[in-house]
């Protein structure tokens, strides 16, 4: 599995951001895209105790 840097995951998460948006216009308010921005900040996290982990037991 490829380690990710923290600029790396920060484009990723921007990415799928950006995706939302476009797919979800009707859906593009405020509130929804607070949502996504905290499952998004948690998935980032998580990724980057992984691998923090991982490299850790290495």
């Amino acid at each position: 599995m490829k380690n990710y840097s923290e600029k790396e995951l920060n484009i990723i998460c921007n990415s799928i951001r950006r995706e939302i948006k476009e797919e979800n216009n009707y859906l593009n308010n405020s509130i929804y895209m607070n949502r996504v921005d905290i499952v998004l900040d948690v998935l980032q996290r998580f990724v980057l105790k992984i691998q923090e982990d991982n490299r850790t037991e290495e």
